[in-house]
């Protein structure tokens, strides 16, 4: 279903932004300027046979090199949808000028193939030229055709030419902001002008609800080398829900994330900036709250991920963990407290028996925010209900769904590095208590009798790992039903399975998965 995305910025405004903010229009055709030092790596690290200066494919805005035989046709329109989306439509600063003054012009972003990474399980990384101030990509030969890769990593190169986030405590936020380009250039409701530009016509999406749900009790970015759970590059369903803004917030919109980029200062994490983003009328804790109450059944005007996430539901081999509470007496239950949300992190707690008013008492001694979200049978319509002052009672039918939302939102933000949060005030769990009655704490399965998802408008890919091969299972139609006798598929695509781990060389390398 396609949706109205509101902003208070003038939504009229779709292209142009670029040359408000860049030195000089851009040309039709950027000046090709291979790099002249490229990155070189540890052992095994070797680039693609073939030329690092004369590139084997170029497009108006973006050179490749390295070897032939892949399809650079649409590994290029790929990179030049992303451009026209984010910096024309976007109003991102531009991946070809220099981030240095003294160096005029606009230059393709080059992409190297690369034979064999230091690590075997890197698909690409992005790369500084900090003499020439322009960012690079090293591209795995197997990815250079695939555009959750690609753009990715060109991402890193777009968010490089910002200059932002560039201290310790926003820097663990850079993989999910990648993956989030990534996933809004091939889904997002702002691209698809660029998308049909380019003949782009369908999309994949890499959600991971496991990540999502059954761990979201971890800070909202977790970058802890020690936790095996972390959610690195996966927490960018957050920039999507702030860019489609389907609670309608008055200064959360297309823009938001460029706002974060541009009112950004050290030392502060984004979400300290995305409080000077939202103005004093509206707390950031409201703002996280509400994220992830539209988690809870993938609400987040993304058709791809509201498909993946009614599959998974269903799925009789890979079902999400909802186990956070234990209970403790009639009616009552406590948080488990491995599971108890840290900094703006969330419990899922599955309501299920309701049929009439259910009222729910949430109880702790810290601040949170909690929601409940009740979606209609047959994977319908969501409401949203605040819980104010720890109560609520909600009306439901016996055919909803129901589910309780606690978020661990403490009063004041918390400044934190996200590859240490071991001890520090973001790794505090939440320890909450909730008392039901007209319902009970489920286990948060589809429901009996749930025929199937009805997806209107809907043209998507959704691509899926099965035993390590890539299988991709083709919707495209006005209408997409998917019925509980369809053969069960998985919903973790095989990048999921990806370490990127990126690292920061010296003052001239910048080197970033």
């Amino acid at each position: 279903m396609l949706h109205s995305i509101h902003s208070t910025l003038a939504v009229a405004l779709l292209t142009g932004l670029a040359a408000a903010q860049d030195p000089t229009p851009a040309p039709a055709e950027f000046t090709l300027k291979p790099v002249d030092t490229l990155y070189q790596g540890g052992a095994p690290f070797a680039y693609a046979p073939g030329s690092t200066t004369v590139p084997v494919a170029q497009s108006p805005r973006f050179a490749i090199y390295g070897p032939g035989g892949k399809d650079f046709n649409k590994a290029l329109n790929n990179l030049e949808m992303a451009y026209e989306c984010f910096v024309n439509t976007l109003g991102w600063k531009s991946s070809g000028v220099s981030t240095r003054t003294n160096i005029p012009g606009y230059f393709k972003t080059n992409f190297y193939q690369v034979q064999n990474f230091t690590k075997a399980s890197v698909a690409g990384q992005q790369y500084t030229d900090s003499q020439n101030g322009r960012g690079y990509v090293g591209i795995g030969t197997r990815w250079v055709e695939d555009a959750r890769v690609s753009i990715h990593e060109y991402g890193h190169v777009l968010h490089y030419h910002e200059r932002t986030w560039t201290n310790t405590d926003s820097r663990p936020w850079w993989e999910s902001l990648a993956s989030f380009v990534a996933d809004y250039a091939l889904n997002g409701e702002y691209c698809a002008p660029a998308r049909s530009a380019y003949n782009i016509t369908s999309s994949t999406t890499n959600i991971d609800f496991t990540s999502l749900i059954s761990n979201s009790f971890l800070t909202i970015v977790d970058s802890q080398p020690s936790n095996p759970n972390i959610n690195l590059y996966k927490a960018w369903p957050f920039f999507t829900y702030l860019t489609n803004n389907p609670d309608r917030f008055p200064q959360l919109g297309r823009d938001t994330v460029r706002s974060l980029f541009r009112q950004w200062r050290t030392p502060e994490t984004p979400l300290h900036t995305l409080q000077t983003v939202a103005g004093p009328s509206l707390t950031v804790q409201t703002i996280v709250a509400s994220y992830w109450a539209r988690v809870a059944y993938a609400d987040l005007w993304h058709e791809p991920a509201a498909i993946a996430f009614n599959r998974i539901q269903r799925s009789r081999t890979r079902g999400l963990d909802y186990a956070n509470l234990d209970s403790t007496g009639t009616d009552t239950w406590r948080v488990k407290p491995a599971r108890a949300p840290r900094y703006m992190g969330a419990s899922f707690v599955p309501l299920s028996g309701g049929d009439g008013p259910v009222a729910v008492k949430v109880s702790a001694a810290a601040a949170f925010e909690a929601r409940i979200a009740v979606r209609a049978r047959n994977y319908g319509s969501v409401r949203y209900v605040y819980v104010r002052d720890g109560q609520a009672t909600v009306e439901v039918a016996a055919t909803d769904e129901v589910m309780l939302v606690v978020v661990n939102a403490p009063a004041q933000l918390i400044q934190y590095n996200p590859n240490a949060i071991t001890g520090s005030g973001a790794d505090a769990g939440l320890d909450f208590s909730v008392q039901v009655t007209g319902a009970v704490v489920g286990d948060g399965a589809a429901p009996v009798g749930a025929t199937g998802v009805r997806v209107v408008e809907a043209n998507v890919n959704l691509a899926v790992a099965t035993a390590g091969e890539e299988e991709v299972g083709v919707m495209s139609a006005e209408t997409v039903e998917i019925f509980e006798d369809e053969e069960e598929m998985e919903v973790e695509d095989e990048l999921a399975h990806l370490e990127c781990g990126g690292k920061v060389g010296g003052d001239d390398e910048e080197v970033v998965a």
